[in-house]
């Protein structure tokens, strides 16, 4: 399977931080967003296309190995999750965007809540 993109998400610097990126993925290839941030912040994401053919991946490092968040594995043909981040080495996530069927052009939003102290 070929990779469509590597992207590295970006939140501002509000009290909640979101942030949404559009793009398109072609028919067997995905779009990975990473993103830091810390095990049990709160995160909602959803993904948005015309053709209703976007679904969402949701994973977490563990040493080398990115790891499905069970509630939002491939498969799953999720558009829309909202939980708290599981425990994540080097608190490292990843949010793959692929399509079910045909090319898909989607918007990605992605909304997390500030750090606790």
């Amino acid at each position: 399977m070929s990779l469509a993109g590597d992207f590295d998400l970006t939140f501002n610097g509000s009290s909640n931080l979101s942030t949404i990126a559009s793009n398109a993925v072609v028919r067997g290839d995905r779009d990975r967003y990473y993103f830091s941030a810390q095990a049990g912040q709160r995160i909602s994401i959803a993904v948005t296309s015309l053709e209703d053919n976007a679904v969402i991946d949701l994973l977490y490092k563990s040493g080398e190995t990115w790891i499905p968040v069970p509630e939002v594995a491939e498969g799953d043909d999720r558009r829309i999750w909202y939980g708290a981040l599981p425990s994540s080495d080097s608190d490292q996530y990843q949010i793959v965007v692929s399509g079910t069927r045909g090319n898909a052009t989607y918007d990605l939003f992605v909304g997390i809540s500030q750090v606790s102290n």
